[in-house]
């Protein structure tokens, strides 16, 4: 049974590009990088009332849900459209855990779909990097993937989801650059930072660079990203992947630079030294943290900009209403025992 030779990780801030790394990967012969369901941030909170999982029931009712869960996904998981099966998954597990069943639903993918290695783009995922580490250690591969945090802003102001206030994007920014340089530092040579900007404009050395990074050959389908099933099948799905079926965009950087002075200087007011410390040069003199009057006007104007937002796209986030369904529905059923 075909074990992966690397697992790989997709992190750092949302609207950064992952999912265009993710589909350029996806078209090597060698990587699975489906479309993530979110298995460790869906199940983690959820996990306790499964109890002992060393009792054969429990277990097989936490991989049931968990490969249930995984074929609702927006866009399928394997290459075929047929769904995963449960037996198949559990039989991979090398441990009893939401770790090793996540790892377990992967190599599932990567072996039905031909492939030797997997990668997970699960931005969610920041959040379970030592429990990542531990079970993985050095078969984990973490590519850290940065844009600069204006146009991050820039991009969450015209989308369905995240925060519209520069200032409040600027912060939740930070903080996902703070976790991954913290990281970086931690792993290593087990962690590739890859700039957006390199992506885009100068994606084959940059491809080049990733597998290498993965231990796979360099293919060149992987520029041609844009016209393959995959892109199709999950730019159809949401306006907030409608980008990956147009070839890549090497101007898409420093929009910003056409925004307003003030959400720029509120952008750099929180972000400035994260800013700096990824190489992306200030273009404002640094201001002083807002007061508290100044910071609840800032989050009742991103309140009304989200409300905006809405009524203009509707809530279109790439929907995964049926997950959401189906969690709500276990977790009542596993509370009622």
């Amino acid at each position: 049974m075909p074990q992966p030779g690397i697992r790989g990780f997709i992190l750092g801030s949302r609207r950064s590009g992952s999912n265009l790394l993710r589909v350029m990967l996806n078209q090597s012969p060698h990587l699975a990088a489906p479309h993530p369901p979110h298995l460790l941030h869906a199940f983690t909170d959820l996990l306790p009332h499964y109890g002992e999982l060393a009792d054969e029931a429990r277990w097989r009712a936490l991989v049931q849900d968990v490969v249930a869960y995984a074929n609702l996904n927006p866009v399928p998981l394997l290459a075929d459209g047929h769904p995963l099966e449960a037996e198949a998954v559990a039989a991979r597990c090398r441990e009893r855990s939401l770790i090793w069943l996540h790892d377990a639903v992967y190599t599932e993918i990567m072996a039905r779909n031909g492939k030797s290695a997997w990668v997970c783009k699960s931005n969610d995922n920041i959040h379970y990097l030592e429990a990542i580490e531990a079970a993985f250690a050095d078969s984990a591969r973490y590519i850290y993937l940065c844009r600069d945090g204006r146009d991050v802003a820039l991009s969450f102001r015209k989308a369905p989801i995240g925060p519209k206030h520069p200032y409040l994007c600027a912060t939740d920014w930070t903080r996902t650059q703070q976790r991954m340089l913290d990281w970086e530092r931690r792993t290593g040579p087990r962690t590739l930072r890859v700039h957006y900007e390199d992506l885009t404009g100068r994606p084959e050395a940059t491809c080049r660079q990733l597998c290498g990074f993965l231990g796979v050959p360099f293919h060149p389908a992987m520029l041609d990203a844009h016209r393959s099933d995959e892109a199709s099948r999950t730019a159809g799905q949401s306006v907030l992947w409608a980008n990956l079926t147009r070839p890549v965009q090497a101007g898409n950087s420093e929009k910003w630079r056409h925004d307003s002075l003030h959400n720029v200087q509120q952008f750099e007011r929180a972000a400035g030294p994260a800013l700096a410390a990824l190489g992306y040069p200030l273009a404002c003199a640094p201001l002083a943290p807002p007061c508290e009057a100044e910071t609840a006007s800032i989050h009742a104007e991103d309140r009304r900009l989200r409300d905006q937002v809405r009524a203009d796209l509707g809530r279109d986030g790439g929907t995964r209403d049926a997950q959401a369904a189906f969690l709500v529905s276990r977790r009542q059923a596993l509370a009622r025992g």
